[in-house]
């Protein structure tokens, strides 16, 4: 109920009503100024009312909680996250709250001192306060909230996203915590060893902090530890080491452990100790060398994610007797194993269960390998490898598969319709950057999918333009650059961007044209990215291209098209970047354009643009290579400048002719005809007469004879002086 910060009478009402058990306010507008002054007497459900929530207003006052504890007593379930309350909050409230057992206070502006009288809420298990202003160090945080009977009531408690500072004390005085959130602060230094943690916690979550050293072990003695999340920090130990930490009873209970993103080192540790370890996050650490042969995982484990980190070799066969692994997370390592290898030792009873294989980014080489053996497959990343070979005609890929991504391998070969056979699934393909891969799809194939993401930049998919992507109406996505294509874009392409969101769209680097149907259809309002960079476009600029208000890139750079920039592009608030450059555009540059002040891109230049560049703007913010060769364009940022909107002439340098000179432009002139007169009289009585003729060509050779002798004479004295 939207704003009823102007409506007593509404809240009056309600507050007659005597049985009233849950009130909901939330997202009302509400201020202090609207609840405070109303009093607390008028209100009928003072003993009904268990949940109340009033979050997302715009309450800021603390004093608010003394008056809903004039109000009632009998509360279970307080919200007033998303305000903008401060200020100290009364001991009245702690003491006469006496039913609460959930309070919300997330993304306000609370201080530790201000919720000291929580500390004597007895029935309270849950306390929510993350992104408040929380800066005080841990230890006396905690000090406060436990020095009342909070301490055996409490289970839940959320202090994240603040700027808490301290280390971890010891937090076994909460004798009843379940779970406990301080991700995101600024906690630091070493966890003591001698630290215990409540007998009863099951989430840890110290995330994004700035912890060092390793984890104790008495964390691996909570026996009812079920989570815990210590990623993001600066943990330096051996992955044996904190393995052996953990080995404690924790091992049976523990059911997710994520470190990642640490500086935790060694290489894979065996992990079959911990028998109900369902996730285990790894990523971002420094582990480095071959998996040892050792190594065998949890029987539960779902998903193992050890990406980015310095893995060399191969994947040991002992990952594919994980029968309940579901996600493989592996890119960003040294693996250098060949990809049918990978396969074959994944092709255990994990070949059933496996939904997600993540191997991007390593030194993998070698061809595809048939991978219809995986049955429940969705996902599959390989990109950035080293993959290469034929790609065998028979091979089939998932039935499952969602994803498919081997952009930038070293693949050639033949793609046909038979090997996305029964892909009916198939919703994001990305094989850019294989230049020696060719899709050949039967000319009537109709695909059994309908992608929303289709990358296949650099492959061979010409001359013909694709027809089996006339199927394809629900992408939101399309890279087919430097694809071959030489052809007509065809309508059928234009209408399938009509009514989507979110359209990226880039067919640059090929030799189409066909410009008449470019954005004629009046619902590409949505289009996000064009890149039609590169071809063969011609004719003007559709003036239907100003109303793409959602267009955020646009690039028509080296085609061949003619006309002027549309007066209206400023319409086009929201484009960042715009390059018209390599065509052959005249005109001015519309003032229009100045309206986007969030333009980072732009390139004008290599046309034939004329007069002043709109000036007062962020259009002189650019480099003036932007606007370089168009000779009538004048203005900053060029050097070039303007009078009255046209590029002030040059004059012409003439340089004075002295009549007193030696040599003057008659002197020169007269010099080249006495040159023509007397080549031709020496040279033209020769070819003519022949006696003449020959005793020319007999003096030639008589001189270079003796020219010949004399050279020859010299040579030989100069040896025998020698």
């Amino acid at each position: 109920m939207p704003n009823l910060n102007t409506s007593h009478s509404f809240l009056q009402m309600i507050a007659k009503l005597p049985k009233l058990r849950e009130l909901s306010l939330s997202e009302c507008s509400l201020p202090d100024q609207f609840i405070l002054p109303l009093r607390p007497s008028k209100f009928n459900f003072s003993s009904s009312l268990s949940v109340l929530d009033l979050s997302f207003n715009s309450l800021t006052s603390s004093m608010i909680l003394q008056w809903l504890s004039n109000v009632t007593s009998n509360l279970v379930e307080l919200d007033l996250s998303y305000n903008l309350l401060e200020g100290s909050t009364s001991n009245h409230f702690g003491r006469v709250m006496n039913s609460l057992e959930h309070l919300d206070l997330s993304y306000n502006i609370f201080k530790a001192d201000d919720f000291k009288s929580f500390a004597n809420i007895c029935t309270l298990h849950s306390l929510y306060m993350p992104a408040n202003h929380l800066t005080e160090d841990l230890p006396s945080i905690l000090h406060n909230l436990s020095s009342g009977c909070v301490k055996h009531s409490l289970q839940d408690l959320d202090l994240s996203d603040n700027q808490i500072t301290g280390s971890l004390p010891d937090l076994s005085v909460f004798s009843s915590l379940k779970s406990l959130f301080l991700d995101q602060n600024q906690l630091r230094g070493k966890i003591p060893e001698g630290i215990r943690l409540p007998f009863h916690l099951e989430s840890l979550s110290i995330q994004s902090n700035s912890l060092e050293g390793g984890i104790p072990k008495s964390f691996g003695n909570s026996c009812a530890l079920r989570s815990l999340d210590m990623s993001g920090n600066n943990l330096n130990k051996e992955l044996s080491v904190i393995i052996h930490q953990l080995s404690g009873c924790a091992r049976f209970s523990l059911q997710e452990l994520n470190i990642g993103g640490n500086q935790i080192n060694g290489t894979l540790s065996d992990l079959s100790i911990f028998s109900a370890l369902k996730t285990l996050g790894l990523s971002r650490n420094q582990l480095n060398g071959k998996i040892p042969e050792s190594t065998k995982l949890p029987s539960l484990l779902e998903s193992l994610s050890i990406g980015s980190n310095s893995l060399e070799g191969g994947i040991h066969k002992s990952f594919g007797d994980a029968c309940a692994l579901r996600s493989l997370h592996m890119p960003n390592n040294s693996l250098s194993e060949e990809f049918p290898m990978i396969i074959h030792h994944l092709s255990g009873c994990a070949r059933y269960s496996l939904e997600r294989l993540y191997l991007s980014m390593n030194q993998i080489n070698g061809t595809l390998p048939d991978l219809s053996i995986f049955s429940s497959l969705r996902g599959l990343y390989l990109e950035g490898n080293k993959l290469n070979g034929e790609i065998p005609k028979d091979i089939k890929f998932p039935p499952q598969l969602e994803r498919l991504d081997m952009q930038s391998n070293s693949l050639k070969g033949v793609l046909t319709d038979y090997h996305f056979a029964n892909m009916s699934k198939l919703d994001h393909l990305e094989l850019s950057d294989n230049s020696l891969v060719t899709l050949a799809f039967s000319q009537n194939w109709v695909p059994p999918f309908q992608l929303r993401f289709i990358g296949l930049r650099s492959c061979k998919l010409g001359p013909v333009f694709p027809k089996w992507l006339e199927t394809q109406n629900q992408f939101q996505g399309i890279d087919i650059s430097n694809a071959g294509i030489a052809d007509m874009v065809p309508k059928w392409f234009w209408a399938n961007l009509a009514f989507r969101e979110l359209i990226s769209m880039n067919i640059s680097y090929n030799n189409l044209h066909g410009s008449e149907q470019m954005f004629k259809n009046n619902v590409l309002l949505l289009l996000k990215s064009i890149d039609l960079s590169s071809n063969h476009f011609s004719g003007e600029i559709p003036l239907e291209i100003e109303d793409l208000f959602g267009l955020v890139s646009l690039n028509l750079s080296r085609n061949h098209l003619t006309g002027a920039i549309p007066s209206n592009i400023g319409k086009l608030t929201l484009l960042d970047f715009l390059d018209l450059s390599r065509n052959h555009l005249i005109g001015s540059i519309p003032w229009s354009l100045t309206q986007i002040d969030r333009l980072g891109v732009l390139d004008l230049s290599h046309n034939n643009l004329s007069g002043e560049i709109p000036t007062g703007t962020q259009l002189q913010s650019f480099n003036a290579s932007c606007y370089e060769d168009n000779l009538d364009l004048c203005g900053p940022p060029l050097e070039k400048l303007c009078i009255d909107g046209k590029p002030a002439q040059e004059p012409i340098v003439k340089l004075p002719e002295d009549e007193n000179l030696l040599f003057t432009r008659e002197f020169y002139m007269s010099m080249a005809i006495g040159f023509v007169i007397s080549f031709w009289g020496v040279f033209g009585s020769i070819l003519m007469n022949r006696s003449w003729r020959h005793a020319y060509f007999k003096f030639i050779s008589n001189l270079s004879d003796a020219i010949y002798v004399m050279v020859a004479v010299k040579v030989f004295k100069w040896r025998h002086r020698r």
